[in-house]
């Protein structure tokens, strides 16, 4: 009998490293991985592991609470003046854009545009966080 994909996810989705990991991304991390495991601790590891690769890796300094404060400092509305830092801040965070960010104003000098960051940076991993 395969594992619980659900049961998977749960236990690794409750860990301190991957709490604020979108349960969504989890789950369908857990789905990949008790496909192809026979026992659940065999899909945990292999879920662990593939988690690792497409986020835990560029965490070193990444500090999701502190990005949720950043945010809730602004108010709604925040001209691209006063989001502009803070977005700036928190793509740093994150080893493979921190590489980018200094082609960042000359590929999108309007602000506005700054959505399309995401085909630039690739699956930037914290706009999936998840926001209770």
């Amino acid at each position: 009998m395969r594992p619980d994909a659900l049961s998977v996810a749960s236990s690794i989705g409750l860990s301190r490293k991957y709490r604020d990991l979108c349960f969504q991304t989890v789950g369908r991390v857990a789905a990949w991985a008790t496909a192809r495991s026979r026992t659940e601790k065999e899909a945990v590891d292999r879920a662990r592991r593939k988690l690792h690769q497409i986020a835990a890796a560029y965490l070193d300094r990444w500090d999701c609470d502190e990005a949720d404060r950043l945010l809730d400092a602004l108010p709604l509305g925040a001209s691209a003046e006063r989001l502009k830092p803070v977005c700036r801040e928190i793509l740093a965070g994150h080893a493979s854009t921190r590489e980018r960010l200094d082609a960042l104003d000359s590929l999108y000098p309007d602000f506005r545009n700054w959505g399309r960051v995401l085909t630039f940076f690739g699956s930037f991993w914290p706009w999936e966080l998840r926001k209770p």
